[in-house]
């Protein structure tokens, strides 16, 4: 048995663990994995995710630098006034 070569560079970057992922969720979407292998298929995914978000820079003009499981808090909707030409529109 002859030995294969161990390529020069092995590292993984954030990039090969996106592909990973986008890999996982065209699987899952084809029927790929059967029904009891769902869960942990899953939690892997979510590892990897969570893994990315935390690792993943932020991206400049990024607004929101919180982690993904931090979430902002919630500001009230406003309402925007109704205008007369829109109303007119709807009557046509």
């Amino acid at each position: 048995m002859e030995d294969t070569p161990v390529p020069a560079s092995t590292d993984i970057t954030l990039a090969d663990l996106i592909n990973v992922v986008k890999i996982i969720d065209v699987v899952a979407g084809r029927g790929g994995f059967r029904g009891e292998e769902l869960g942990s298929v899953g939690s892997v995914r979510d590892k990897i995710s969570a893994f990315i978000e935390t690792a993943r820079p932020p991206e400049e003009g990024d607004e929101n630098p919180l982690p993904a499981n931090q979430a902002p808090e919630e500001t009230p909707a406003v309402e925007k006034p109704k205008t007369k030409n829109s109303a007119s529109r709807t009557k046509a």
